[in-house]
């Protein structure tokens, strides 16, 4: 088994909550300190990825409230987009039934609500840029935690790992002062092994709290031309019963950015639906961005041909018209709920209800006595969204900072 170096800070999750962590203790440690993240994906961003053109496939929006979200997008130059709302919607009651403009705006039924930005760029502007400010030595990329074990003797907490590569898998131990959490709790519960057991109260709240859009998944299909704006359409189209239910415009080259697109949703069993549409044409997984330090990779699917195009092509062309097949470039995809470092396993299958409110539990919020830490989304009172992710990193920093105040900056080599 392979043994790292020490550190000061292990973070397990190198999604908005790891990265804007680690970059807080990097500020407030300062350059001795040593704070890693680790993640069993080959990006970072985890619920926050976008495709190369700069559309988003996880989350996607902030609003008005979301200081801290805008707040970093203006400190690292990230641009943000008025989703774009105006003209009429359009519906399409069942799968082959006729499609009918509804006299509505956009604004009027969009799902985001009327005030919401996106970023231009996507979400993966954002946490690119906070990966080039953490640096690249600080990622551990394709490396899973599966073990944490508490100090003996006041030592350091002992993380169990696998890494992949091209050589295949290793194993490997690393000991940190301090540990975050900062990926979903119910995947956390169910791929890491915790000994001691972490508390009743907390095993319980991790089991309880459902991934926020852990079950969803999402399609971008990138056109020659916003053929939706000139018909006077706002893009926002409902499809009842369908694999994917809602389409809306996720970007447009006259709001410079860099595509055109539309991107669809599905929720729950429709994405099993869609899974099932897309087995056995996976298609290409789409390459790095070379400027970035983590960009697209191999959870994230790319296709111009094939049967799932196809079928892409023909619902397009059923809600929007002819030129929405004929302009159609290319599709990606991304199915959340069959990735397992979202929606886990099966657990979640039986939720109920509007998971967010579950989140926030206050059990989640304490760290253990043996130096672990919580963060995440789910962590926060804040919908599941991105402003939550920031609003847990910070609290974890600070906790982190004020426990290590004092205590070991590296040191045991």
């Amino acid at each position: 088994m392979r043994a790292a170096p020490p550190v000061d800070v292990a973070i397990i999750g190198a999604g908005l909550a790891g990265l804007v962590c680690a970059e807080e203790l990097q500020r407030v440690l300062g350059a001795r300190a040593r704070v890693v993240l680790l993640d069993a994906r080959a990006r970072v961003g985890g619920r926050l990825a976008s495709t190369r053109g700069g559309v988003d496939l996880g989350g996607s929006w902030l609003w008005p409230a979301d200081r801290h979200v805008a707040a970093l997008a203006r400190r690292l130059g990230v641009r943000t987009v008025a989703q774009h709302l105006e003209g009429q919607v359009l519906l399409r009651r069942a799968p082959g039934a006729p499609t009918q403009r509804l006299g509505l705006v956009g604004a009027d039924v969009a799902m985001c609500g009327a005030d919401a930005r996106r970023l231009a760029g996507g979400y993966a502007a954002l946490v690119d840029g906070l990966a080039r400010c953490v640096g690249g030595e600080a990622l551990l990329l394709r490396t899973q935690a599966v073990a944490l074990s508490a100090p003996s003797g006041g030592g350091r907490v002992r993380i169990r790992y696998r890494r992949s590569g091209e050589g295949g898998e290793e194993e490997g131990a690393l000991d940190a002062a301090r540990v975050v959490l900062a990926a979903p709790p119910r995947v956390l519960l169910e791929t890491v092994r915790f000994d001691p057991p972490l508390a009743e109260a907390q095993r319980r709240a991790m089991r309880a709290t459902p991934t926020w859009a852990g079950d969803w998944g999402k399609v971008v299909a990138t056109f020659r031309t916003n053929f939706w704006r000139a018909a006077g359409l706002s893009g926002y189209a409902i499809s009842e019963g369908a694999p994917i239910s809602m389409w809306w415009e996720g970007a447009a080259e006259e709001m410079g950015e860099k595509v055109n697109a539309l991107v669809g949703v599905s929720f729950g069993e429709q994405t099993a639906r869609l899974a099932q549409l897309a087995d056995g044409d996976a298609g290409v997984a789409a390459a790095p961005r070379e400027t970035q330090p983590a960009g697209l990779s191999e959870d994230i699917n790319e296709v111009r041909t094939g049967k799932f195009f196809s079928w892409i092509q023909s619902e397009l062309a059923a809600i929007y018209g002819e030129k929405a097949s004929s302009e159609l470039e290319s599709v990606h995809y991304k199915l959340w709920r069959s990735d397992p470092f979202a929606f886990g396993t099966t657990a979640g299958a039986t939720d109920k209800g509007d998971p967010r409110a579950k989140y926030g539990n206050l059990a989640l919020k304490q760290p253990t006595e043996w130096g672990v830490h919580f963060a995440g989304t789910e962590t926060e009172h804040e919908y599941g969204h991105c402003e939550g992710a920031i609003i847990s990193g910070l609290r974890a920093a600070s906790e982190v900072a004020g426990a290590l105040q004092g205590g070991p900056l590296v040191a045991d080599d």
